[in-house]
Formats: structure tokens, sequence, C-alpha cells
């Protein structure tokens, strides 16, 4: 395959403290799957994402498209393998936050602005460029509406763990993760500085939402 220049900060920033070592084989997959996401990435803001087709990103890539497929069941995929993997990670912070005793609202807004962060771990434009093809792309923003829900659900189930509550009745629960995930989306909806952390953006939201959801402010 051929080699390109690595951008951790394009989505997959290296594994978050305390979890579990990859395997060796494990760490060559993910490698693998994100240089040729890094290559489609390049080829979808150049060429648009329509016009780009499987064989241009294998052909750059220096891979076969059987190869491509033995990673990403679509083009659409390309663009969303990591966030399974980072949503799950970030539930498992969250779980962690909740457990040393952090203040709910404190912990969900600790671990957003975490997950957020190992997209500035690299370079931010990329990064910036990845989050307008998921707003933009018609084919795309589906998808992205889906994770968006599941980053919610997630932070809703952790919570209601926690608070020994069904996530159905409890209104605090739902209302921290739909505004505190909704702050993400907007923040990764309205970034367009490559000179400002996409952490301090999302912080700021959240800290414009904290005095009115924040049960301690009460």
């Amino acid at each position: 395959m051929k080699s390109v220049a690595k951008k951790p900060g394009a989505g997959s920033a290296g594994q978050a403290p305390g979890e579990p070592q990859l395997s060796l084989m494990e760490r060559r997959r993910q490698s693998a799957m994100q240089e040729i996401a890094d290559v489609a990435l390049e080829l979808f803001a150049r060429d648009g994402f329509e016009a780009t087709t499987v064989e241009a990103i294998a052909a750059r890539a220096g891979c076969s498209p059987r190869t491509f497929y033995r990673y990403f069941g679509s083009k659409e995929d390309v663009m969303f393998h990591d966030l399974p993997i980072e949503i799950a990670a970030m539930g498992r912070v969250l779980d962690a936050h909740l457990a040393e005793g952090m203040s709910e609202w404190a912990a969900v807004c600790t671990s957003l602005v975490s997950f957020i962060g190992r997209f500035d771990a690299g370079h931010i434009r990329t990064a910036t460029r990845r989050m307008e093809l998921w707003s933009n792309e018609p084919a795309l923003r589906a998808r992205y509406q889906q994770y968006i829900a599941l980053a919610e659900q997630t932070v809703l189930d952790s919570l209601c763990r926690h608070r020994g509550t069904r996530r159905e009745h409890d209104d605090l629960a739902q209302l921290i993760a739909v505004a505190t995930v909704g702050a993400y989306r907007t923040t990764v909806s309205t970034h367009d500085r490559a000179d400002r952390r996409l952490g301090e953006h999302l912080q700021e939201s959240l800290d414009r939402l904290g005095a009115g959801l924040n049960p301690d402010a009460r």
C-alpha cells in the first residue's frame, strides 16, 4: 500500500488513556484503514464525494479495490470507520468519571471535550474538512446523524446506569444528553478556524449551557 502522510487528527488520534492495548495485528489493521481513509478524504475534498470512485481511492492508496472492500463496505463507511469505536470509548470514559465521583454535568462535559479533542491531535484543517463533508454531503449527512444519535444514547445510558433510573423516566438525564451532544454537533457544524482547537470551542459552548442544566449550580 502506498505510504501517505498520517493525519491522526482525521479521527483516530491513538488510544485513550486506560484503553486496553491493541494487538500488533489490530494496530496494523487500523493503520491500513486510516491510510485509506486519509487518501479518500483528500480525493473527496478535491474531486467531490460523488465523483470519487472506490477504484480511484484504491489506486491512490496503492491497493486494490478488493483490499478496500476488505476494510470498508462502501465509500460512506470510509468517513465513519472510527466513530463507533470512539463513541464506545467515550462512554467508558464517562462511566469512569461518574464512578470517580465527578458531578454528572462535569463528567459528561469532560468526556465530550476529550472525545472531540481527539481531532485536535493532528492537522486541524483535515478534521475540519472531514466535518464539512459530514455536514454538507447529502450521502453522508444522514449517516452522521445516526452517529450523533448513538453518542446521545451512549451519554444517556451511562447517566441512567449511574443514577439507577430508566431513561424514559429520567428528564434530567435526557436533558443533559440532548444538550451536551447538541453542543458537540453545533461545534462540528460551525467550527471554521484552523487556529482554534475544537476542544476549546466545545468547552465554550458547554459553559454557556452549564448554568442552566448543571444541578450543582442550583
